[in-house]
């Protein structure tokens, strides 16, 4: 089976009782054997995916949606 991500959306609660979305509907799949760079703006949720892949979701963040395989 291949590492796959199936529509993970990540997010923290705010202070007025919403949610600020970090990462949104992310789809990934890397095959056996391939190598991956993942790149974008500060900010833009590299690290957060990484962390999550790991079950390091940073507190109080959360998983909202979506599948980790």
């Amino acid at each position: 089976m291949q590492p796959e991500l199936r529509a993970l959306t990540i997010g923290f609660p705010k202070n007025d009782g919403s949610t600020a979305i970090a990462v949104r509907d992310l789809d990934l799949s890397v095959a056996r054997g391939d190598r991956i760079g993942i790149v974008g703006e500060s900010g833009s949720g590299k690290s957060l995916t990484a962390l999550t892949c790991l079950g390091l979701v940073p507190e109080p963040g959360r998983i909202l949606g979506g599948e980790i395989l």
